[in-house]
């Protein structure tokens, strides 16, 4: 069955600290990955629109959100690490055209969640990154043939 291009359910989602083991991530119920791109706007003389919009920089991110809170919490070791996010294909699940997104560098940052009375929990954390020579993305996806 050919790719939808269409991705439903984050799954396989594992973080990895540098000189240490797969840490698996359990029980996702959501995953946004974020760019998080930097705009520079200018104008001046009277002008009504702006004359220049640049992006200056990006510091990419990824969220998670979960019900294994405790789990975001023990990610918190200060370090860096790799998180990989395996995203199912509409229609062929892990197949083709699932999505593997990939963020190195990533350091996991302020965790947060509870539980209301008789609901069930949930968390967040963000995976926040750096790039090692201020060029190469530590962002980057591919697609499953």
């Amino acid at each position: 069955m050919p790719a939808t291009r269409l991705w439903t359910n984050p799954q396989a989602a594992g973080y990895t600290p540098a000189g240490g083991a797969l840490l698996p991530i359990g029980r996702i119920t959501n995953a946004t990955i974020d760019a998080n791109g930097q705009r520079l706007t200018f104008s001046g003389d009277g002008d009504r629109y702006d004359t220049l919009n640049v992006n200056i920089g990006n510091a990419p991110a990824i969220t998670l959100t979960g019900g294994d809170f405790f789990k975001f919490l023990g990610l918190m070791n200060g370090g860096f690490g790799t998180l990989v996010i395996t995203y199912e294909d509409a229609k062929n699940v892990l197949g083709t055209g699932s999505a593997v997104v990939t963020l190195i560098n990533a350091a996991p940052d302020s965790p947060s969640g509870g539980a209301a009375h008789r609901q069930v929990g949930s968390g967040t954390i963000t995976f926040v990154s750096s790039s090692a020579d201020g060029i190469t993305n530590p962002l980057s996806f591919t697609l499953a043939a």
